[in-house]
């Protein structure tokens, strides 16, 4: 009876266990996609166009700061844009209105005149080598960023009275990301530069300004490659303390990871796999090339005729001094020109220009140089000999020169977008570099052998002359630079970027984010499931170990029970025990000293049962 009524409870504590796991596994599934579906409802309403409207009335606004690389690339969208017929604003200083005014129909969203703290590139090519690329880098970002605060203000009176339907900012306009943030745009990033780990690449990956190649790192490399991403994510962490504080200001919620920035926005990455280490990416990083004019195909006839001439007529013959320097061409025959082009940025000295001009003469080719009057005449520029040096000024404009096909290199300070033009006419690069970004450019095409670099401690006339000559004469740079060129084109350029910016204000950008950027924590890294799974197998413990339990209470035999004892010795058992004893115990027969005694050596004596004679007497 006793044996029954435990099995029944313990069957009972089974079905409740059972009960009780699986309204626990329930209940992790309602709650786990509750918070599913919510976070799924704030990305899809981030994502949402913001209106109906027909599609040639969408409006665009694209922002940058007063950097001119970084406004090239807006600048040659905005040009596919208006020329599909959408309505385009750009934002810059009022300083900077001359650099986009020759584009028809756009319009121009001024924000006064602004003035950077600081410089983004060093004036000495020494103070590179001396403080290295990390605090250049990070003075750099402190420039990018000094233009935060004031064009806030102004961007966001425009953009609340005539709102877009999309915003492009470039990837340092940090004042574009506040004002979309604060009037809930939808915007997409432009990225005029190498990647810089904004998609957090693996860890194989060389980290930024490492100068690593992903194909030859030894083991040492391989060990230093976590010191330098550690670096360079710490200087990423000091400048945006400064970010933070103006978005502070601004009643703007900080900026802790780069998925605040970049996780739920399209990203139109302007270099290649062959510039950048290839790597697994996400569709929301878009690899398109170099961003291109559209009327970089008739370049060569919107040149000046100054500039034609000077570029299809043979110079006069000269002397052949230097021997160590190949042969020169046959009279009669042009000489290869030499394209040297600085932008307005990058602070010129006298020595630098004077180092690298009495260089190149010693080459054996042509020097067309783009500067401005007034260097020219600071300089002292205009009493060198005139018959292979050439002067251009800022109204011609560079890509064009690049894309001319009479050109056989180019010296620059390695701007990304001069750089990747360059290449793009399958022309090699002589790098002199003045910033840390300059020197990554650079660094990535001489990785790729299509140029060559000149640091402070290497620049002076015999290496600049020594550099020209083998990039001038050895033909595998220039054929690296022709399949660069090819690769840089593949991507699409304008006209792919436009095909995404308008899919994304006909659709929003939630079809190209990974669901990592549009889920909580925890269901990226399925902790969710693990705890599911987990309760699962709580459960299943606890099953097992009841029906264990079940088992053993049914099929095993019982165990003897130990009767207590009192102080005398004898058993002290209840009147119904001792009869159930003496029924079990069959017929009594006589013990010793006049008891009597069952089989099992128990005696009776008057009429209550005593302990075996072999037993030991238990103490209290």
């Amino acid at each position: 009876m006793a044996r029954s009524h435990m099995a029944r409870r313990l069957h009972l504590r089974l079905r409740l266990r059972m009960l009780l796991t699986w309204a626990l596994c329930w209940l992790a599934h309602v709650l786990v996609q509750a918070a599913a579906t919510y976070q799924l409802q704030q990305s899809l309403e981030w994502e949402a166009p913001a209106a109906a409207a027909a599609p040639r009335d969408w409006y665009v606004v694209l922002v940058s700061i007063p950097v001119l690389h970084k406004v090239l690339p807006l600048k040659n969208l905005a040009e596919e844009l208006l020329y599909r017929g959408y309505r385009v604003g750009f934002a810059l200083p009022e300083n900077c209105r001359h650099w986009v005014n020759d584009l028809e129909n756009l319009e121009f969203i001024s924000l006064g005149n602004i003035v950077g703290r600081g410089r983004a590139t060093y004036s000495d090519l020494d103070e590179l080598s001396t403080l290295g690329v990390y605090e250049s880098y990070a003075a750099t970002l402190r420039y990018y960023a000094s233009f935060q605060r004031p064009m806030f203000t102004a961007l966001l009176e425009d953009l609340e009275d005539d709102r877009p339907n999309l915003v492009v900012v470039d990837r340092y306009t940090f004042a574009g990301i506040d004002v979309a943030h604060a009037l809930q745009l939808p915007y997409v990033i432009n990225n005029p530069f190498l990647l810089l780990d904004m998609d957090s690449p693996p860890a194989y990956v060389p980290a930024p300004f490492s100068n690593f190649s992903m194909h030859t790192k030894s083991v040492l490399e391989r060990c230093l490659n976590s010191y330098h991403r550690l670096r360079f994510r710490l200087t990423m962490v000091h400048a945006f303390r400064d970010i933070n504080q103006v978005r502070s200001d601004h009643g703007l919620a900080p900026i802790d990871a780069k998925d605040h920035l970049f996780g739920h926005q399209l990203v139109l990455v302007n270099s290649i796999f062959g510039l950048d280490d290839a790597r697994p990416m996400t569709p929301q990083f878009q690899m398109l090339g170099v961003l291109r004019s559209r009327q970089i195909h008739s370049a060569k006839k919107s040149l000046p005729d100054a500039v034609l001439t000077w570029l299809t007529t043979p110079p006069p013959s000269t002397s052949h001094a230097d021997e160590t320097a190949p042969p020169p061409p046959p009279v009669g025959t042009l000489k290869p020109v030499i394209f040297v082009t600085f932008h307005p940025d990058v602070p010129l000295s006298p020595d630098f220009l004077g180092v690298l001009i009495d260089g190149l003469e010693a080459v054996h080719a042509r020097l067309m140089f783009k500067i401005t009057l007034q260097q020219q005449a600071a300089f002292n520029l205009r009493s060198r000999e005139r018959s292979s040096l050439f002067f251009v000024g800022e109204d011609i404009d560079e890509a064009t020169v690049l894309a001319s096909g009479q050109l056989a290199l180019v010296i620059t300070a390695g701007e990304s977008q001069t750089v990747q033009e360059s290449l793009s006419a399958g022309l090699p690069v002589l790098g002199v570099p003045f910033s840390a970004e300059q020197l990554e450019s650079v660094n990535a095409i001489v990785r790729a052998n299509a140029g060559l670099v000149l640091t402070g401690a290497t620049f002076n006339e015999r290496s600049v002359k020594h550099a020209v000559n083998t990039l001038l004469y050895n033909g595998s740079y220039r054929a690296a630079a022709r399949r660069l060129g090819g690769i840089l084109q593949l991507g699409g350029g304008s006209v792919r970027a436009a095909d995404f910016v308008v899919s994304v204000m006909e659709d929003g950008a939630t079809n190209l984010l990974p669901m990592k950027n549009l889920q909580l924590l925890y269901k990226t890294y399925l902790v969710d499931v693990y705890m599911v799974y987990g309760a699962i197998l709580c459960g299943a413990a606890v099953i097992l170990r009841t029906f264990v339990s079940v088992v053993c209470s049914v099929f095993q035999a019982p165990m003897p029970m130990l009767e207590p004892v009192d102080d005398n010795g004898t058993l002290a058992t209840t009147t119904a025990g001792c009869a159930a004893f003496s029924h079990s115990a069959g017929t009594p027969s006589k013990g010793v000293a006049g008891g009597t005694a069952t089989g099992n050596g128990i005696g009776l004596e008057n009429g209550h049962p005593t302990a075996p004679a072999h037993s030991s007497k238990v103490a209290n």
